[in-house]
């Protein structure tokens, strides 16, 4: 009997693993298999993105806090900011774009999520990679200090890509008009991650207001990282990781309650 348990858990296993790859390259393909720029064009969002802001910066005659490089300021935060915010898009539209994918008993709403948010992240972690590598030839070596904080960094990203894109997406199922309000909740999250701005840079009440939103903290954290002198006594750990298991367990949980709601 525990033979035959291990046998059905293991093809289980790689019955998933089958259908996600499967789905993961069908991303790969829909996403970028129809330009000629393929990879290059998120390479050229994301830089396009850093240049618009580092030139306002210049223009505004703003320093970074605690003596960080602008180019690795605006890559790093943008790099986060995209993930988390593109994945939350990425899966509200995941089941409606895959409905004929659906029809087999082998893929679910799951998966496809989870696909997307694997595709965006690998993505956007390769082109943060180049982005930085250019910048550290250009102006000035970036150097990575804190490998601890940095994989905590990567994994809490990719949780909160997944657990607020799936969160959202089945909310959406609940009450259809959140898709049309999530613009608004992305500009939202964007505009007060610390993307551009971090939170010290304003009076504190504004930065009490970005404090507040998660996003803000990991994206300080994941500085601190590559600029060991930048100061993060007043952001918490325990707030992103709460927040992050949190979000991603609401997401699993109204995931599989909505799947019945769209059936019917």
């Amino acid at each position: 009997m525990a033979l035959h348990s291990a046998a059905t858990i293991k093809n289980a296993f790689l019955v998933q693993y089958r259908v996600i790859l499967a789905l993961i390259l069908r991303e790969v393909h829909t996403i970028y298999g129809h330009t000629h720029l393929g990879y290059i064009w998120a390479l050229i969002q994301t830089a396009s993105n850093v240049v618009i802001f580092w030139v306002m910066r210049e223009f505004m005659k703003s320093t970074c806090p605690h003596g960080m490089s602008v180019a690795s300021y605006l890559i790093i935060g943008f790099g986060i900011t995209t993930i988390i915010t593109s994945g939350i898009s990425k899966c509200l539209t995941a089941v409606e774009s895959n409905k004929s994918l659906l029809s087999f008993p082998q893929v679910t709403e799951f998966d496809v999520m989870l696909a997307r948010i694997i595709v965006l992240f690998t993505t956007e972690i390769i082109v943060v990679i180049i982005l930085l590598g250019i910048a550290s030839i250009i102006h000035e070596p970036i150097v990575i200090y804190d490998y601890g904080t940095l994989y905590l960094c990567l994994l809490m990203i990719f949780i909160y890509a997944l657990g607020l894109g799936m969160l959202f997406a089945s909310l959406a199922v609940f009450v259809p008009v959140l898709k049309q309000l999530m613009q608004f909740v992305i500009r939202f999250l964007f505009f007060t991650s610390g993307a551009f701005f971090s939170p010290s840079s304003f009076s504190s009440d504004i930065a009490e207001i970005m404090m507040l939103n998660p996003i803000s903290h990991l994206t300080e954290f994941c500085r601190h990282a590559f600029h060991p002198s930048y100061v993060v006594d007043n952001y918490s750990w325990m707030y992103v990781i709460i927040f992050g298991i949190t979000s991603l367990s609401l997401g699993l949980l109204l995931e599989r309650y909505a799947r019945t709601r769209r059936d019917r």
